[in-house]
């Protein structure tokens, strides 16, 4: 008897705890949709441009290259690390409150340009996670800076602090 009231107690917090789950992230406005296809842009780790379907991974010099054609740059870090120093030019576009930002910065993206999208370092996966989700969404012609801002600030470039 008292592990059959054991059992009904926990099927019950476990669906409570489904219930309340499913409601918070229906409202969040970084909700998931259970329903949507996961973005699978593939990365092209082994190429410098992406090639087929692909998202092309670019390191320093060819980011410099393509900063001078007029490329959107996004970063994808939280907007504290964007505050503390960004890319001129960069848009801040976080992964993680992708809801939050989406609003605001895919009106501003033509899914022909050019969009280079960079987080914190090589180790860093914001960039490469928000890349395919603009792949996802028709964005084809996306690249990855891998090296990422630290890179960017080893190498002494340019950097600008602030929201704006």
């Amino acid at each position: 008897m008292k592990i059959r009231n054991v059992l009904i107690q926990t099927v019950a917090v476990c669906g409570i705890s489904t219930a309340i789950a499913f409601t918070y992230n229906g409202f969040s406005d970084n909700g998931i949709n259970p329903f949507i296809k996961a973005a699978n842009g593939e990365i092209a780790l082994d190429s410098d441009n992406g090639v087929d379907g692909s998202i092309g991974v670019i390191r320093l010099k060819q980011f410099r290259t393509m900063s001078e054609k007029k490329s959107v740059f996004l970063d994808a870090r939280t907007e504290s690390d964007y505050i503390e120093g960004h890319i001129p030019g960069a848009i801040l576009f976080d992964y993680y409150q992708f809801g939050r930002f989406a609003d605001k910065v895919l009106p501003l993206l033509d899914p022909e340009s050019e969009i280079i999208v960079y987080c914190s370092s090589p180790v860093c996966d914001s960039s490469s996670f928000l890349a395919r989700e603009l792949f996802a969404l028709g964005y084809l012609n996306v690249y990855v800076y891998k090296e990422g801002f630290s890179n960017w600030e080893k190498e002494g470039l340019p950097v600008e602090k602030g929201l704006e």
